[in-house]
């Protein structure tokens, strides 16, 4: 705006006589350029405050050009970033790396179950961390050994019986991955369940454990082998008193459901005796049988929420 001003002003002050020019300079020069700058600031905040309601009324129209191009904007930056993440988490293995992945895991249980203090120090890390699934306690490298080798890591305690579930390998970069899989721990009549992770890294073609952490799931009673012959009956695909559907999937020492949350999601029921079943952190679900129909109530906190019935097999 000034380096417009300064032009004009120079033409009309040439009128002017020569003994005043200077003085005449300065005065209407300054005056102007005083003039210009307020009448600027103020163009420009009726320009900022008719720019600024022009985009509310813009971003406000359904359909409008402007917010489907920010949508779009924003669509592309959601996609490039779930695509970055993606090509982060879905690297493979070649199937030597994980088969000696699988071969070092496998090595660490057999040595935690054998107090293996020489095969303990090959696959933990220097840096290795233990987060307890109790109380979150976290245990260094050298404290979970002393433990380990003491006998009080609850995988070395005697008659203790280790069966493991659902292993996945996740692979997070060339040399990284997380091993998770659900472990129940059966002793005596009780038993309990925990969903491990473990995350491994390879350094001179050695996979070693880095972090472990354990989430707790439940605690059952060991049902004999009567209680297990219901579980075929208690397959199937069920539907909810409030219109949801979930499907119950019998496993030899096991049963597993699928919804009504999400039909993706799998809990595992973790029996309470007399058909009862804890689900996860909801609650219990208690089944009924009576021929060959099948009813399910889902109680929390002793109270139903839900009935459900099965489907004719």
């Amino acid at each position: 705006m000034n380096t417009v001003c300064a032009p004009k002003c120079a033409h009309h002050l040439s009128f002017l006589g020569q003994g005043r020019r200077r003085a005449a300079s300065r005065e209407v020069h300054g005056t102007f350029l005083e003039s210009s700058i307020a009448r600027g600031h103020r163009l420009r905040s009726r320009s900022n405050a008719n720019s600024a309601r022009l985009d509310r009324a813009l971003e406000d129209a359904p359909g409008s050009a402007y917010n489907l191009s920010m949508i779009s904007s924003r669509t592309v930056c959601a996609v490039g970033l779930v695509i970055a993440i993606a090509s982060a988490q879905t690297g493979k293995l070649d199937r030597a790396s994980e088969s000696a992945l699988i071969a070092a895991n496998e090595e660490l249980l057999k040595a935690i179950q054998d107090r293996n203090e020489s095969v303990l120090r090959k696959r933990l890390a220097d840096d290795f961390v233990l987060v307890h699934n109790s109380g979150g306690a976290r245990e260094s490298r050298e404290a979970f050994i002393a433990q380990t080798l003491r006998g009080q890591n609850p995988y070395t305690v005697q008659g203790v019986y280790v069966t493991r579930y659902d292993r996945s390998v996740r692979v997070v970069g060339t040399d990284s991955a997380i091993i998770n899989d659900n472990v129940n721990l059966r002793q005596g009549t009780r038993s309990r369940w925990v969903s491990d992770g473990t995350v491994w890294r390879r350094r001179s073609d050695t996979w070693q454990a880095v972090y472990h952490q354990g989430t707790p799931i439940g605690e059952e009673i060991i049902e004999t082998a009567e209680d297990r012959a219901n579980y075929p009956k208690l397959a199937g695909q069920y539907k909810t008193s409030d219109g949801r559907t979930f499907s119950v999937r019998a496993e030899e020492r096991r049963l597993l459901m699928f919804g009504p949350r999400s039909l993706e999601r799998q809990d595992i029921l973790i029996p309470q005796g007399g058909l009862e079943y804890q689900v996860g952190s909801f609650g219990t679900i208690k089944f009924t049988l009576d021929g060959n129909n099948v009813s399910a109530t889902a109680l929390q906190n002793g109270k139903a929420v839900w009935t459900a019935t099965r489907s004719q097999q």
